[in-house]
């Protein structure tokens, strides 16, 4: 499964906490679960990740999103479209 698609079923039911090392912990367990899950997927698209590249990926994609959807980022910290 990509891993996009992993984080909005993993996070869809659940309300992050505003604490970034609550946050921080749940990353971690997501991005170990994901990689144990989809080791044999990623070979397959020859990506050679390992826990912490999941990690980081996952918090990335978390603080990009955070950044496009909420409305206490100043606009001149969001993209222009």
């Amino acid at each position: 499964m990509i891993i996009d698609m992993a984080m909005r079923r993993a996070f869809k039911s659940m309300r992050l906490p505003k604490e970034f090392q609550e946050i921080e912990r749940i990353i971690y367990a997501f991005a170990k679960e994901y990689y144990l899950q989809n080791k044999d997927f990623l070979k397959e698209h020859d990506v050679h990740w390992n826990e912490e590249s999941v990690e980081l990926l996952a918090m990335s994609i978390l603080i990009l999103n955070t950044n496009i959807h909420s409305d206490k980022i100043p606009k001149s910290l969001k993209l222009s479209k």
